[in-house]
């Protein structure tokens, strides 16, 4: 097991006689990809968001390189060491690719030059529409352009919120792909997909959560039978 970068232990959301979320147990180590996998409104999506400081949790405890963590604001998690891509990719529109990747970097030109060339050898598709505005791009190039958004401050681990939704096949290959590519480069990943097919493909662990619990975890391996995931999935 690699040594942990994100702990969280026993977050809760909701009252603590009956939360809706919750208690909720994981660990992220450095440079793994953990998929957490589960039914619509299993609270994969609020997890993601409860970590990055967007929606407060009740109880528990967010641990950062074994240091316990007050998140009162997503930016103390982005400075840490937290990128976050929620669903959706949310890129702006009606900016240019390169001008997306420059919006969330305040450090000097130089370095911010040199992380957008960073992000161009990573997404070499992006590199010719680096003048094109966001809402011009097709949805895989946008979602690309959010993860690079999201490198730009040279995080630690990543947050990816559905990235294949909404995604033709190809595009859905390609950013799995780029997902691979951020493994390469020692990055961490915590992943929420529908996909279980390219999530099992890629991750070292997963967590399967429905109705706010986590009900399964462990290597990929385990859910390759489509038998097994529906049973986790629908069961009561």
């Amino acid at each position: 097991m690699t040594s942990n970068l994100l702990s969280v232990d026993e977050a809760v959301m909701g009252p603590s006689a009956s939360p809706w979320l919750g208690p909720l147990t994981l660990e992220v180590g450095r440079g793994e990809i953990v998929a957490l996998l589960g039914p619509n409104g299993a609270g994969k999506s609020s997890l993601l968001r409860g970590i990055m400081g967007l929606i407060p949790f009740s109880g528990g405890q967010v641990c950062w390189e074994r240091k316990p963590v007050l998140i009162d604001r997503p930016s103390k998690m982005a400075k840490l060491g937290v990128g976050y891509v929620p669903e959706g990719r949310r890129v702006f529109p009606g900016l240019s690719a390169e001008e997306n990747l420059l919006s969330v970097f305040d450090g000097p030109r130089a370095e911010a030059n040199a992380r957008v060339q960073e992000m161009w050898s990573l997404f070499p598709e992006l590199l010719a529409r680096r003048r094109s505005e966001a809402w011009r791009l097709s949805g895989g190039e946008q979602q690309m352009l959010a993860i690079g958004r999201a490198l730009m401050r040279q995080p630690k681990l990543v947050m990816l919120d559905e990235p294949s939704l909404g995604l033709a096949p190809m595009a859905v290959g390609r950013t799995f792909q780029a997902i691979e590519k951020l493994k390469a480069r020692g990055i961490a990943i915590l992943l929420s997909e529908q996909n279980t097919h390219h999530a099992l493909e890629i991750a070292d662990r997963v967590i399967i959560i429905r109705s706010g619990q986590i009900i399964a975890s462990g290597a990929p391996k385990m859910f390759t039978n489509p038998d097994v995931i529906a049973r986790l999935y629908l069961d009561e």
